[in-house]
């Protein structure tokens, strides 16, 4: 991969190599907002990673999708950084399975692996709660959080069990995924059966293929060719709206968040694009117990679904990464970057001036793609990198799947 900007760190400065599997253009927002705190950042991506068009990424290294881990050992080797940030579901994933060999392997340079992932807050529990939300909704529950019924459905057994106690409609969610591809509402005995067998099996060689033509996610491909399985939990349909929330956490402590709405979703059961910050005192206790409970350390985000029958925020899902807007400065206390970057690499940094005084925020490209005549991205703020014109036509002139309308009747997602 070849990059915008010279090669080599200047000595005295903080190097940040951020880990990407997927084409986000937030990771590209991501880079511009490390490297304004003065950091060299550095980024092991696909090839023609969105990133690359900010123009500050000072050294590239190739993601290969067959061959991940290896792919983020052959860059940490060659960068030497400070600290990682995996920046998606695959390369949080990715990251695991090198800590787990790391674990087990000896010799001088496993140890520096060891440390820098401790450092980068890599930890087996806690990415355990990351990628099963089973697990993460029991802890939550034990710490007095409010969360959906949910149930482990590991055959078809189980899953009447399922439809039995939670009852139809319901929500079929498989573990590591991410972007709403894992969840199903089923209303029916029969439509809850083909959904499980869809969401628990592995991908059929014609599926992988289909995905990385049409997502450009080629993942899958990896999935298949190892058989891998996935599991599945059943939830109780709750009908609400949903919220969710940003965060840093250093060892368990929280140190910045931002609760924000869901006003509209770039598909249906998909990612936000437009968001309101709002303020929630009950969201904000459940992350600060959920992060101590898990022992985070670093970039997180909760979704919550508000149950309409009761006002309850109900905690669904976490997320070990940066979410979409952790670029984006909202004032003091809730400016993620520099609150990671003091937290996780001791700097002495500042919380930098709020990008906007509004609290409704459209965010680009994701709403400009679902509707180009979007009446929110004039109501609010557009949060477009209009400073970088290069990112801003890569962002636009990029394929995306057909967008479909999200449907606000049904709450939970994933």
């Amino acid at each position: 991969m070849s990059t915008s900007s010279e090669d080599s760190s200047r000595p005295g400065k903080s190097k940040v190599l951020l880990l990407a599997g997927a084409k986000w253009v937030s990771t590209a927002r991501l880079v511009l907002a490390l490297a304004s705190f003065d950091c060299d950042v550095e980024l092991m991506a696909p090839k023609s990673h969105p990133a690359i068009r900010a123009g500050v990424v000072k050294r590239g290294y190739r993601y290969d999708v067959l061959r991940p881990v290896e792919s983020i050992l052959k860059a940490i080797r060659a960068s030497q950084p400070d600290i990682v940030i995996p920046v998606d579901e695959l390369t949080v994933l990715h990251l695991e399975e090198l800590r787990s060999a790391a674990e087990v392997s000896s010799g001088e340079d496993q140890e520096a692996i060891r440390r820098l992932l401790a450092t980068s807050g890599e930890r087996a529990e806690t990415t355990a709660l990351g990628r099963s939300r089973l697990a993460l909704l029991t802890l939550a529950a034990g710490l007095g959080v409010a969360t959906p019924d949910t149930i482990a459905v590991s055959s078809p057994q189980e899953l009447a069990v399922a439809v039995r106690d939670l009852g139809l409609p319901l929500a079929l969610k498989a573990d590591a995924t991410f972007g709403g591809r894992g969840v199903r509402l089923v209303a029916t005995e029969s439509e809850a059966a083909r959904a499980w067998g869809r969401l628990h099996r592995a991908s059929t060689f014609l599926t992988a293929l289909r995905r990385g033509i049409v997502w450009h996610d080629w993942s899958y491909i990896r999935e298949w060719a190892n058989g891998t399985t996935r599991d599945v939990a059943a939830q109780r349909l709750v009908r609400g709206t949903e919220r969710t929330a940003m965060a840093v956490a250093v060892a368990g402590e929280l140190r910045a968040a931002v609760c924000l709405e869901v006003i509209q979703t770039a598909e249906y059961l998909g990612p936000s694009s437009v968001l309101r910050i709002v303020e929630d005192e009950t969201m904000m206790e459940a992350i600060r117990s959920v992060a101590k409970g898990a022992n985070v350390s670093g970039f997180c985000g909760f979704d919550f679904i508000v149950d309409e029958a009761t006002g309850t925020p109900l905690l669904i899902e976490m997320n070990l990464r940066p979410t979409q807007l952790a670029h984006l400065p909202l004032g003091p206390g809730r400016d993620l970057v520099a609150a990671y970057l003091r937290g996780m690499l001791g700097l002495n940094v500042e919380d930098r001036p709020a990008a906007t005084a509004q609290d409704l925020i459209a965010l680009f490209p994701q709403e400009l793609l679902r509707d180009a005549d979007s009446e929110w991205t004039l109501k609010a703020y557009h949060d477009v990198p209009w400073d970088v014109p290069e990112l801003v036509r890569e962002a636009l002139d990029r394929n995306v799947p057909e967008v479909i309308a999200a449907d606000k009747r049904y709450g939970a997602r994933g």
